[in-house]
């Protein structure tokens, strides 16, 4: 006879290298239209989407000068495929280090909600890869409060898969 389980809620994996790539490429997608004040999530190739690419520039431009970080790039001549993003490059920008550089790619008037947004998912992505014990009422009003953020502060922005996860 087994025991019984141990939670009710429904575990799923959660990777923690994808996770950072992935919520990366969310939040440049999110600083590319902050920059712009562009509140459309949806990308063409049109000219509406000529301000995302005009944010892409701008937020890359910054990041590489400021960090030294090569973002959501082909990541070099010879491969076949893929971008700059990777697993370091992701802690790197979800370090603390690295706020001021990001928020200074956002127009004015999402400076605070970027600033607390990076914070919120810096922590919770640090949480998911520690091996420490978690304080899981803390961490699901963090979740819960960040989630909020969003929903009040970026109306306009879609989460993704790894996002929801996280």
């Amino acid at each position: 006879m087994t025991a019984g389980p141990i939670t009710m809620s429904d575990l799923q994996s959660i990777c923690v290298l994808h996770s950072y790539i992935n919520t990366l490429g969310w939040f440049l997608k999110v600083l590319y239209r902050c920059n712009q004040t562009y509140k459309y999530w949806i990308e063409k190739k049109t000219i509406i989407g000529s301000h995302i690419r005009l944010g892409k520039q701008n937020v890359q431009n910054i990041l590489f000068d400021d960090l030294g970080l090569k973002l959501d790039q082909v990541s070099g001549a010879n491969d076949k495929g893929g971008t700059s993003n990777d697993g370091n490059q992701a802690r790197r920008f979800f370090s603390k280090t690295s706020v001021e550089s990001i928020i200074k790619c956002v127009a004015p008037k999402y400076k605070d909600t970027i600033r607390e947004l990076h914070c919120n998912i810096s922590v919770l992505l640090r949480v998911i890869s520690c091996t420490s014990q978690v304080d899981i009422a803390k961490m699901n009003n963090l979740a819960t409060e960040t989630s909020l953020l969003i929903a009040e502060n970026l109306k306009w922005v879609s989460i993704n898969y790894t996002l929801h996860g996280l």
